[in-house]
C-alpha cells in the first residue's frame, strides 16, 4: 500500500493522502494520549517522508484541479497545524510558506480564513 502511494498511479494524489493520514494520526494522538500513533505519525513523517509529500499536496494542473481537495486539505490542515509543534515539521506543513503548495486567490483566503478562525491568532 505505502509503495503504491509513493510510486503508483495514485501519485497525484499522494499528497493530499499523506496530509490526511498525517492529521488524522496527530490528532488521535492529542486525543488519546497514546504513544503509538505518536511513533506511528513520526514514523510516516520522517522515516517514510509523508511529510514531504505534504508541500506538494494540490493538483498542479488546473485542468485537474478540485475545489472539494481543496476545502479537505483545509479541514485536516488545521488540526495538523493545531497540535504539531515541532518548528522543522510545521515549516514543512504551514501552506502560506509553501510556494509549491499552489494555494493562491480564492483557495489561499479560504484555507487562511479557516485556519486563522477562532481566536484571531492563528495556529
Amino acid at each position: 500500500m505505502v509503495a503504491e502511494l509513493l510510486h503508483g498511479s495514485r501519485i497525484s494524489q499522494r499528497g493530499l493522502n499523506s496530509l490526511e493520514l498525517l492529521s488524522y494520526l496527530k490528532t488521535t494522538y492529542h486525543i488519546t494520549g497514546d504513544e503509538k500513533y505518536q511513533k506511528l505519525y513520526l514514523q510516516m513523517a520522517v522515516d517514510n517522508h509523508y511529510a514531504l509529500n505534504t508541500i506538494y499536496q494540490r493538483e498542479p494542473d488546473p485542468r485537474y484541479a478540485n475545489h472539494s481537495d481543496d476545502e479537505l486539505a483545509a479541514l485536516v490542515y488545521a488540526n495538523l497545524l493545531r497540535y504539531e509543534k515541532d518548528p522543522a515539521l510545521r515549516a514543512i506543513y504551514w501552506p502560506a510558506s509553501s510556494a509549491g503548495g499552489g494555494w493562491s486567490g480564492q483557495s489561499a483566503r479560504r484555507l487562511q480564513l479557516h485556519l486563522w478562525r477562532g481566536d484571531g491568532q492563528g495556529m
